[in-house]
């Protein structure tokens, strides 16, 4: 929820420099034409994704849910060495 306000009413402009960034490093790469329009149209589609609500707070949720796996498994390694 909080990425959705930053992208449509904090920093509006995000969305489009972060897609000029992008395209700038898909031109600088050494990859065939053919790819680079793929790829360029391929970052277009995601833009137009990233700025639903639906997809937005799904991102959200995965990296959030993954992160605390992680941060949960090194717990547990830390706090079972101690326990040995």
């Amino acid at each position: 929820m909080v990425d959705y306000l930053f992208v449509n009413y904090i920093y509006p402009e995000f969305l489009k420099k972060y897609l000029a960034y992008q395209m700038d490093e898909i031109n600088a790469s050494n990859i065939p034409a053919e790819q680079k329009v793929k790829d360029i149209a391929y970052a277009k589609e995601m833009m137009k994704n990233y700025v639903t609500p639906a997809f937005g707070t799904l991102l959200m949720f995965s990296m959030v849910f993954i992160l605390g796996i992680v941060m949960s498994i090194l717990t547990m390694l830390t706090l079972q060495r101690k326990s040995s």
